[in-house]
């Protein structure tokens, strides 16, 4: 069995690093998700000591921002290009793209507590365009929410899909018409529910949610710029 070294709890085999926290951090995070991460298990799995993490991050509000912006490093934000409603909905499908392939961030970044400041371009490509088709502060920030809700509801619906078991049925499955006579719209659209549900596009949410945004704001007689007014 290795020893542990005393002066900081590790293996001398294989030396702590800063990186190899990380990167045991991000393993535990790709597997078991945020609650999967606590320190005595990362010291587990490094065959370390928990105090031993400690002199490397104070908490685990700091790890999980290292493991976040470890990821979003690997990640190469494309400059969008077009008018400005054309580059809001790139970015937005772009992000939602990357987070698809990243399902372990979406949970924590919806904490609102860690991010990876790389990912950064991203909102601020989204921002440009924003200030391009002349919003306002105020309805730059409300739209990129806006955008990152569509984006974080639509990938942790998937998240759930793939952990459901094959015999489990949706709701809409299990309804029986007449339960819902009385919602005349309902009603009709239940037995369509799947083939409509299958038919989604992200894309074409986002790109409604932004097109309306910069329509509502011009018809309320915000400026518009140059570049706005070409689309």
């Amino acid at each position: 069995m290795a020893r542990l070294d005393d002066a900081h709890g590790a293996d001398p085999a294989q030396p702590l690093t800063l990186e190899r926290i990380v990167t045991e951090a991000r393993a535990l995070l790709e597997t078991g998700g945020y609650s999967a991460l606590t320190m005595r298990a990362l010291a587990a799995r490094l065959n370390s000591r928990p105090m031993s993490l400690y002199h490397y991050v104070r908490n685990k509000s700091e790890l999980l921002t290292l493991a976040l912006s470890d990821a979003a490093a690997e990640i190469d934000w494309v400059l969008p290009r077009g008018t400005p409603v054309e580059r809001m909905v790139a970015v937005g499908v772009e992000v939602h793209e990357n987070l698809s392939r990243l399902p372990w961030v979406v949970p924590i970044l919806s904490r609102g507590t860690n991010i990876g400041l790389s990912a950064l371009a991203s909102t601020e490509h989204f921002f440009a365009a924003a200030a391009d088709a002349g919003l306002d502060d105020a309805a730059m920030l409300a739209l990129w929410r806006g955008v990152w809700y569509l984006i974080s509801a639509d990938l942790q619906m998937q998240a759930a899909a793939a952990e459901r078991s094959r015999d489990e049925r949706l709701w809409y499955e299990t309804t029986d018409s007449e339960c819902v006579q009385g919602l005349t719209q309902v009603s009709r659209l239940l037995p369509h529910w799947r083939e409509l549900s299958a038919g989604y596009s992200l894309q074409t949410s986002i790109r409604a949610l932004v097109t309306g945004t910069v329509l509502q704001h011009r018809a309320a007689g915000a400026p518009a710029s140059s570049a706005a007014a070409q689309e």
